[in-house]
């Protein structure tokens, strides 16, 4: 009897460790897609801000080197260039992957327009409860006529 009781209590446990990592996925992915998504579509920089800690800082490679951007200067020129009224772009976006592990995470984002495919890869981590992305890496690739330009 014992041992069944035992084993009801870990079954108890492992499902409910399991339902969290599924409420820490969701979680994620409906910040992304409500700050980070929304946000820089709109170019609502207020919205794209709350995506970010506020240390957060985004990395790629250009022409062979690493380069750093902080997410102010990066969120501060899409606010620049966006039209006034905004106009619905042609991107599409997608959380293709969310990996959970505690209070880490990381997301790999799709997103493709006309000129580029650009996926992200974000670092969470969950801070005072809440998912934060602390790091940004991307690769940007260009498509069609343009990428022979390049």
């Amino acid at each position: 009897m014992r041992y069944l009781t035992l084993l009801v209590i870990v079954s108890a446990l492992g499902t409910g460790a399991a339902a969290s990592h599924d409420d820490d996925e969701q979680l994620i992915r409906q910040h992304i897609e409500r700050y980070y998504f929304d946000g820089v579509r709109n170019s609502d920089t207020a919205a794209a801000h709350k995506a970010f800690h506020q240390v957060a800082v985004m990395y790629s490679v250009r022409d062979g080197a690493l380069a750093q951007r902080t997410i102010p200067d990066w969120l501060g020129a899409i606010a620049e260039r966006a039209p006034n009224p905004p106009k619905p772009d042609a991107v599409k976006r997608r959380v293709a992957m969310v990996d959970v592990s505690g209070n880490a995470a990381v997301a790999k984002l799709e997103l493709e327009s006309p000129e580029a495919t650009i996926t992200d890869y974000m670092s969470l981590l969950k801070v005072d409860g809440r998912w934060t992305v602390v790091g940004k890496i991307f690769d940007r690739r260009v498509v069609g006529t343009q990428a022979a330009g390049r």
